[in-house]
């Protein structure tokens, strides 16, 4: 696996006011963002409630992957690895043959 794929963290229930920068400047108190980006629907222009965050070192992604919780405009976020998030859903479409 890349290594750069291992810093990449999976942030799930993203308020829709909330934009890339926003989600960099709060994950930059962990370390160092390399790249922020939030999905949004290209049909609508809304954010799709999930972004992903990538670390420029390990010590940031670690910090930030062992809090307990996150929350941004007091939102919980979900917080997850790339890795983890994507296994998870091979798991469900496996299950669901």
């Amino acid at each position: 696996m890349n290594s750069v794929k291992q810093l990449r963290l999976f942030v799930g229930n993203l308020p829709w006011t909330v934009g890339k920068q926003q989600l960099k400047d709060y994950f930059s108190k962990f370390g160092g963002v390399r790249n922020s980006n939030v999905m949004f629907n290209r049909r609508t222009g809304m954010s799709r409630g999930f972004g992903f965050v990538q670390f420029a070192s390990k010590d940031g992604y670690n910090a930030a992957i062992s809090q307990e919780s996150h929350s941004l405009d007091n939102t919980n976020l979900i917080v997850a690895s790339e890795t983890s998030r994507r296994l998870r859903l091979q798991d469900m479409e496996a299950e669901t043959d």
